[in-house]
């Protein structure tokens, strides 16, 4: 599976993939959008592609969705299972699953 690589602070370059530094970035980022509503967004572009052809339907944005806490959970399932990188913004700290 591709994902999107995470550039270098200081000088803003991609670094290499064998980089000890090098750390993949996550695909989706996922946060509460308001009192029941979560978004969720791609941040890959095949992330994007998955996220089109599995969830349609549902609130599109610009490569993001609008969901209830049942349909972020599902996707969370879903997209973990099959191998996606999800960042969850939460209300104290960041996580990746």
């Amino acid at each position: 599976m591709f994902h999107s690589l995470i550039s270098d602070e200081r000088t803003g370059s991609p670094l290499r993939q064998n980089d000890p530094k090098c750390i993949e970035a996550p695909d989706f980022r996922i946060k509460k959008a308001a009192r029941h509503l979560w978004e969720i967004k791609a941040l890959s572009q095949e992330a994007a592609t998955w996220l089109r052809s599995n969830f349609d339907g549902a609130a599109f944005g610009h490569n993001e969705i609008r969901t209830d806490l049942a349909g972020a959970n599902r996707f969370m399932r879903k997209a973990r299972g099959l191998s996606y990188r999800i960042e969850y913004v939460g209300p104290h700290s960041v996580n990746i699953f």
